[in-house]
Formats: structure tokens, sequence, C-alpha cells
């Protein structure tokens, strides 16, 4: 029994690493570039190091770290269309999760969502960014759920930070396009039964969200001409 029980806590210890460190990247706490030293955030989360450096080996592989050499890791920098990249696949699948998930929503399910939605609109109002972000995720969660396809999940789970340190680093004034007006939109027709008016809500949000992005991709090129 002992020896069953000494090797959970190793598994949550590499988790809740993984989880803190991904937080830290997708803020910009550990910024873009940066180099970091498995002794030191090993230290700094009072943990051993084996636990942070399969945290780190996790984060390597979702893109958000890489390793130059065996001994060396750092956070990857973020490429000046990587938002826009990311956005294309993120609609076109969201766009599909919503056909297969809304007709399938339940009334609980939206009462939650709604959670969701008031959630990211105090994070707003607030100025917390990476709280909006993290219940606007959760509320569009809950669609993936309902699609019955657990892939789609397991997909939002990978991109989905990469996209959110793109936007909150890159293009924070871009949340508001996707951000809690939008969910109530969705709830309300979802209230209402009409599950292709919410698919409709989400298709005009990314096309603002898209269409943002260019906005802010071609001032940037104009302003570095102007230089």
């Amino acid at each position: 029994m002992s020896a069953t029980l000494d090797a959970v806590p190793h598994r949550f210890l590499r988790d809740e690493a993984y989880r803190q460190l991904r937080a830290a990247i997708v803020s910009g706490r550990l910024a873009p570039g940066q180099q970091v030293v498995i002794d030191e955030l090993a230290r700094q989360l009072n943990l051993s190091t084996m636990p942070v450096r399969e945290a780190i080996g996790r984060l390597v592989r979702d893109g958000l770290m890489v390793s130059p050499t065996r001994r060396s890791h750092r956070v990857t920098k973020i490429p000046a269309g990587e938002a826009a990249d990311l956005a294309e696949v993120m609609e076109t699948v969201t766009m599909r999760v919503y056909e297969l998930g809304t007709p399938r929503i339940t009334a609980p399910v939206i009462d939650l969502m709604r959670v969701h939605a008031e959630n990211s609109h105090t994070a707003m109002v607030t100025n917390d960014l990476p709280g909006a972000l993290r219940s606007i995720e959760a509320f569009h969660a809950e669609v993936f759920v309902a699609s019955g396809n657990p892939e789609y999940q397991r997909f939002l789970a990978y991109l989905i930070p990469r996209f959110e340190r793109a936007v909150l680093l890159r293009h924070p004034s871009a949340t508001q396009f996707l951000g809690p007006d939008v969910s109530r939109t969705i709830v309300t027709r979802l209230d209402a039964g009409d599950a292709s008016g919410a698919v409709d809500a989400v298709r005009i949000a990314w096309s603002n969200f898209r269409r943002h992005l260019a906005d802010a991709g071609a001032e940037a090129v104009k302003s570095e001409s102007a230089n």
C-alpha cells in the first residue's frame, strides 16, 4: 500500500509544475526568448529538479519552449504572424465544433456557459486579460465536450496556450472580439433554441477578430516603413 501511494505525489508535482510554468509563459512572466535554468525554476517552485525537467519536456513538445542543446532551454519567441496563423486554425476547428455541439447543448450546460461568460466579463472589467481568456476558453470548452469528439478537446488543450500567449503579448486589444459580449449573444441564442444563430455569432466574432489582426499587421508595416 505505501509503495503505491509514494508514486502519486511525483505525478502530481510534475503536472503542477507544468501548469505553473505554462501559465507563466502564456502571461509573459517568462518572456519570449528568455533562457530558463532548471535548478532555478525548481528553487522558485520549491520542487526537486525531476518534476521540473519533466514539465519542461512537455512544454517543449507543446511548442512553448525550445531546447537548443541538452542543457539549455528557452521560451519560444512569438513570430509576428503567429496569432493570425493560429487564429485561422482555431476558427476552422471551432466552427466545426459549434456545428456539431450546439444542437446537443442542454439547459444545465447553457447555465454553466452563462457563468463562464459573466466571469470573463468581470475579468475584462478589472483588466485581468489572462483571467478573461481562461473564462472564454472554459466557455467554449463546453461546446467542445458537447460535440462528442474527444479529439477536438485534445486539440484545444494543445493549441490554446500558444494562441492565448500570442494574443496576450502581441494583440491584447483583440481579446474584446472573442469576449463576454460574444459569449452572452451565444447564450441568448442557445436559450432560445437557436443553434444556427449561435454558430453565426461565433462566425462573426472570428471574422472581426481576424480583421483586427489584419489591420494591426498593416499598421505595423506602415509604422516600420515610416521609420
